[in-house]
């Protein structure tokens, strides 16, 4: 594993080479002017023009000159559009798509599978009654829960594709308790799956202790993302558990690394990226709690 794995999410292909200049080593491909909806299903078009701009993948095993993997975002629409619907929950049709989508992308030639990584990012959700969970009159009320059936479907139809389970799974940590969560850890273990997470619902550092306990949990490669910047970054690996779990562990961290602009849509901060790098990279033997309190400032 890199010395400082860090994930970037662009959304369209036009800021891939950045943010690989910058010390991307993962890439999640989302499509363009999707940020304000979390990210969506991109076209093929996008993919095919992201990879073009990156450099061929070693033939020779030299990881300094392998292109960083690409992740793709299958996710068809964003948010519904009332409050009071849960996200990622999928019609029939939805799931079609999300099918078709993945199809594609896997039958186009543009991403390699074991030799570089790539692979796909999706989480489905849907509805399950529990009657431990009671409301104010007594009655029971559902919660949400990792809809088991469609992801296997999916992570079958990806192989042999790196499948990614994303933010669906901080809704399932916020309804559930430890024990939804350790059950969620291991059927997408079980499942070769990898898990994008904050701990819960807002951000990564305000979700340290939740974390830390799905780090202990989850044996497969956890990705933490969430509001993750240069200058929380030495803060979350105290919350993680210390550079020692992090080292032991594979984990990676997702930052879209964006910053506002007065009248545009938000822009790819390099300065942000390589600040992250660079802490992490500095996260060696000599990282001590004075070195970690410096970094938060």
């Amino acid at each position: 594993m890199s010395s400082h794995p860090l994930e970037i999410p662009i959304f369209g292909s036009e800021s891939g080479v950045k943010a690989v200049g910058a010390g991307a080593t993962r890439l999640e491909l989302n499509r363009a002017g999707s940020y304000g909806e979390g990210g969506l299903t991109p076209t093929l078009e996008e993919l095919q023009s992201l990879v073009s701009q990156l450099p061929p993948p070693a033939s020779d095993g030299n990881e300094t000159r392998r292109r960083p993997a690409v992740r793709i975002m299958i996710r068809p629409r964003g948010p519904p559009p009332k409050t009071e619907e849960v996200d990622f929950i999928y019609s029939d049709e939805e799931f079609e798509e999300m099918k078709s989508s993945l199809r594609q992308f896997k039958e186009s030639g543009f991403l390699l599978a074991e030799e570089n990584g790539d692979g796909f990012v999706f989480g489905i959700l849907k509805k399950e009654s529990n009657s431990s969970w009671t409301d104010r009159k007594g009655e029971g009320r559902c919660s949400v829960v990792i809809d088991e059936e469609r992801t296997g479907e999916l992570v079958k139809l990806a192989a042999p594709f790196t499948c990614v389970f994303h933010r669906a799974f901080d809704l399932v940590v916020d309804q559930g308790g430890k024990e939804d969560v350790v059950k969620a850890c291991r059927f997408l273990k079980d499942n070769g799956m990898e898990v994008l997470t904050s701990g819960g619902l807002g951000n990564a550092v305000d979700n340290l202790g939740t974390l830390k306990m799905i780090v202990k949990e989850f044996e497969g490669v956890l990705v933490v993302g969430g509001g993750l910047r240069k200058d929380n970054l030495g803060r979350i690996v105290e919350g993680l558990g210390g550079v020692d779990v992090v080292k032991s562990k594979t984990v990676y961290f997702h930052s879209s690394c964006l910053r506002a602009v007065e009248g545009k849509e938000e822009e790819f901060d390099e300065g942000e990226a390589m600040g992250i790098c660079e802490i992490r990279e500095g996260l060696g033997e000599g990282w001590t709690e004075n070195e970690g309190r410096r970094l938060r400032r």
